[in-house]
């Protein structure tokens, strides 16, 4: 299988279908992944319970790859989300960036960059135009 259609084959499994065993089929183990969260994970166990979070409050799931690149082992894809709240129906959209290494037909190391301020502001969670009240050196308080 290509590296693009793992990415493809990944994000239609596990974030749209909500496949949680899609993460042990196509992860390596050990793996290494960052940038979802303040800790490094290590594996699939590890991806599972953030998958398993996330999935609690996002649903309808749609995913999109904008650009893709690869260069041997490694990819590059900027991707497009549509969801809905979970709990709200509240339709939401952002982006995000995945940069990583695929060995054997395996994700095992990952890099990403999700809009994750833009989806919390849009679940309610954070408050609206969250950036802009950072930049300008106030308080969320």
């Amino acid at each position: 299988m290509s590296n693009r259609k793992l990415v493809e084959t990944w994000f239609r499994r596990v974030w749209e279908e909500e496949d949680l065993s899609a993460i042990d089929e196509m992860m390596a183990s050990p793996a290494d992944t960052h940038g979802l969260g303040g800790l490094t994970m290590i594996g699939p166990d590890d991806f599972k319970q953030f998958a398993e979070a996330l999935l609690g409050q996002i649903g309808n799931v749609s995913t999109k790859i904008e650009r893709f690149m690869e260069d041997g082992e490694w990819f590059h894809a900027l991707i497009g989300i549509t969801a809905t709240g979970a709990q709200s129906g509240t339709p939401i959209g952002f982006t995000g960036q995945t940069t990583g290494k695929i060995v054997n037909g395996k994700f095992e190391s990952n890099y990403n960059h999700f809009d994750f301020m833009t989806m919390y502001e849009q679940l309610g969670h954070l408050p609206q135009n969250t950036m802009d009240c950072c930049l300008s050196g106030r308080s969320l308080g």
